[in-house]
């Protein structure tokens, strides 16, 4: 089964130890209609990295995962190609930067794999 993502998202930092960590938040509207946010881990190709709050396009994502020494299995978003900008009512998106999947020459997310030293969770 293959999940991936795409669209708009915010991207929240944190920085812990001298390294970045990222979550995106999943909201979601509960049967008394109030609104609900879970975070998820995510994770960029190495050496990228974004402010807090960056608002991007995902053009390219997919859900992935690892263990802990613990064998408890921890899911996460690696997003490989995106744009960073703004997206303003009537105007699309306006692009600030670009991260290509095509640059690092990525054909197919199943074609990369995610080292334990590149995962920063």
């Amino acid at each position: 089964m293959r999940s991936s993502y795409e669209g708009p998202a915010t991207v929240f930092r944190h920085d812990h130890n001298g390294r970045a960590f990222y979550t995106v938040a999943i909201m979601q509207t509960n049967m008394d209609g109030e609104k609900e946010y879970a975070y998820k881990p995510v994770q960029f190709k190495r050496g990228v990295e974004v402010e807090d709050h960056a608002r991007i396009n995902i053009k390219v994502a997919w859900e992935k995962f690892y263990k802990t020494k613990d064998d408890e299995v921890v899911f996460y978003i690696f997003i490989c190609d995106f744009t960073e900008g703004e997206e303003k009512a009537g105007q699309g998106y306006t692009e600030r930067h670009s991260y290509s999947a095509a640059a690092n020459k990525i054909e197919d997310p199943e074609d990369f794999d995610a080292l334990d030293e590149d995962v920063p969770f």
